[in-house]
């Protein structure tokens, strides 16, 4: 549902017409229940990879570590920092920096190698979508040696699932949030990020993992009025999405991928799925002018940097 709803809410963006938005939303529709039908919960290799996705991953492979250490951060005299740019990493607010060195001196007591988990430097990060208005960090780790070996980790509070008040069926007795994302994480993905762990900071749940460069995500932006385009990662994504729902299947009392595979198998859900798409879309969009008026008048600026 929520890829359906932002096929929608991007095709304007992206310059599709409604025919094409509609054919790129029935062909995520269509891919996502063939490889559902097919029952075996697979991922993309990058021998296999076609089109645009072949080409993010081959450009991932042959990245070295440093030039993703440089999109957030710099060197300078042998040593690097973490880049303020006041847009995605902000400068910590006062007593963070104390706080968070002592939760990583506290983590580091328990870890396999403590000298790979010193902190360097840390700064508050702006990033995802459900993550805006939370607590999320960016900490800077020795690693492997600097500059080149450091490592950069994302800190980022573990809020409840969206649709968790709607649902009727009793849910898992999660110990918390944190512990609910990585354990379905680590289900559901093939290979879940690198460090992936749910941690406890200020008393407060939080998921802490190595941090997923933008670099390597794709950019719709550069296929602007291109469909096929488009359509090779809207298939690539429904085979993703539905590989992670059969590896779901069975896991803390859900249903079997039998059962999983007789209700894709049947129209309903697809008729249901794009009228309740085109609802969240117009919603969204609704809430989005409402943010704009906001953010003009300043209020948004006023809660990043409190008085």
């Amino acid at each position: 549902m929520r890829f359906l709803t932002c096929i929608r809410v991007a095709a304007d963006g992206l310059l599709l017409q409604p025919a094409q938005m509609r054919r790129l939303e029935r062909g995520f529709v269509a891919a996502y229940a063939a490889a559902i039908a097919d029952g075996k919960p697979r991922w993309i290799e990058r021998a296999l990879a076609t089109g645009v996705v072949r080409a993010l991953l081959r450009r991932a492979i042959r990245r070295p570590r440093a030039a993703l250490l440089d999109r957030f951060t710099r060197v300078k005299d042998g040593v690097r920092s973490i880049r303020i740019d006041g847009r995605r990493t902000l400068s910590l607010h006062d007593g963070e920096a104390k706080r968070i060195a002592k939760f990583m001196k506290e983590f580091r007591r328990e870890a396999p190698e403590r000298g790979f988990f010193r902190l360097l430097e840390a700064a508050r990060r702006i990033a995802g979508n459900g993550s805006l208005g939370l607590a999320r960090y960016i900490l800077l780790i020795k690693g492997r040696g600097s500059p080149d070996e450091n490592f950069a980790l994302d800190l980022k509070l573990a809020a409840p699932s969206a649709v968790a008040t709607w649902l009727a069926r009793p849910q898992p007795a999660w110990p918390n949030e944190a512990v609910r994302v990585v354990r379905l994480q680590r289900i559901m993905q093939a290979i879940p990020p690198a460090m992936l762990r749910a941690v406890s900071f200020e008393d407060r749940p939080f998921i802490l993992k190595e941090l997923q460069p933008s670099i390597d995500r794709l950019e719709f932006s550069e296929w602007r009025g291109k469909p096929k385009r488009i359509l090779e990662a809207v298939v690539a994504m429904a085979h993703v999405t539905a590989w992670a729902h059969l590896r779901g299947c069975g896991h803390f009392d859900a249903a079997g991928a039998e059962r999983l595979q007789q209700y894709v198998a049947a129209d309903e859900w697809r008729r249901k799925a794009s009228k309740i798409a085109a609802q969240a879309a117009t919603s969204i969009e609704a809430a989005w002018r409402s943010y704009c008026k906001d953010y003009d008048a300043g209020a948004v600026l006023a809660t990043i940097e409190p008085p």
